[in-house]
C-alpha cells in the first residue's frame, strides 16, 4: 500500500490466496529490528502518561481547532461531536481547488498536514501544543 491508497474510500484488503498458514500474513522484505527500541520507548511513554489523559488532551486540541476554524472559508468533513469525532480532522476549503495551495502554505510554515484525495487532514496529538493549533488557525483563516 502507498500513502495514496490510504486516501481511497474503496480499498479492499484481502489475505493472499492459497492455504491459510502463517505464511499468508508474511510481509516481503527484512524486518526492521532497528525500530524496536524506539517503538518500545514510545509505548512506555504513552502508557506512562496514560491513555485516557492523552485522549482528553487530544480532544481539547481538536475542540480548539474546530472552535477557531473560520466556517465561512472551510467545510468540516469529519464529525464535529463525540463520540463519532476522532483526532483526525478532515477539512476542505469552500473553494476545493484551493486545498493544494493551502496544504503547501501549511507545509511551508512547518505544519504537518496530509493532502488526501483533494482534502486536508490534520491530526492533533500529544506532541502538539495549543500554540501549534493557534498557528495553524492563523494560516487557515487568512488564506
Amino acid at each position: 500500500m502507498t500513502a495514496d491508497d490510504l486516501g481511497k474510500e474503496d480499498v479492499e484488503v484481502r489475505l493472499s490466496e492459497g492455504p491459510r498458514t502463517a505464511r499468508a500474513f508474511d510481509v516481503f522484505g527484512t524486518a526492521n529490528f532497528f525500530n524496536f527500541k524506539p517503538w518500545a520507548a514510545s509505548i512506555e511513554y504513552v502508557l506512562g502518561v496514560g491513555i485516557e489523559r492523552i485522549a482528553g488532551y487530544d480532544q481539547g486540541l481538536v475542540q480548539r481547532l474546530l472552535d477557531g476554524l473560520d466556517a465561512a472559508k472551510f467545510d468540516l468533513l469529519s464529525p464535529r461531536e463525540p463520540p463519532g469525532r476522532s483526532t483526525l480532522v478532515f477539512l476542505s476549503h469552500k473553494e476545493p481547488e484551493r486545498n493544494r495551495s493551502v496544504h503547501a502554505r501549511l507545509k511551508e510554515n512547518g505544519i504537518e498536514v496530509a493532502y488526501r484525495r483533494g482534502k486536508l487532514r490534520l491530526g492533533p496529538h500529544l506532541y502538539n501544543t495549543p500554540e501549534d493549533i493557534d498557528r495553524t488557525l492563523k494560516i487557515l483563516n487568512t488564506v
